[in-house]
């Protein structure tokens, strides 16, 4: 089964890279006008981090998206994607914290 939807992926893999960029896109945007209210609590890095974090993984979840649609390399594409996560993890430890 997996191998199918990967071969599917494949095929379609433009297709598939800009659909993803796109949702990715438009959620970096709406993250920027949905800010928890905690971000106004705190202050500095972490009110930085709140406020755009959330925001900045989306765009280089989008980024990775596009550069796996250009047969970027693999490790450039990656790269995106895991920055995406730490982006996303400051997001979340400045939110507990």
């Amino acid at each position: 089964m997996l191998k199918r939807i990967r071969g599917v992926v494949e095929t379609r893999r433009g297709l598939v890279a800009v659909a993803a960029g796109t949702i990715a896109t438009a959620l970096a945007v709406l993250w920027l006008f949905v800010v928890p209210e905690k971000a106004d609590e705190v202050a500095g890095i972490q009110s930085w981090a709140i406020r755009y974090g959330h925001s900045v993984c989306w765009m280089l979840l989008a980024a990775a998206s596009v550069l796996y649609g250009l047969r970027a390399p693999r490790r450039l594409t990656e790269s995106a994607a895991w920055m995406g996560l730490v982006a996303y993890v400051a997001f979340i430890l400045a939110l507990v914290l």
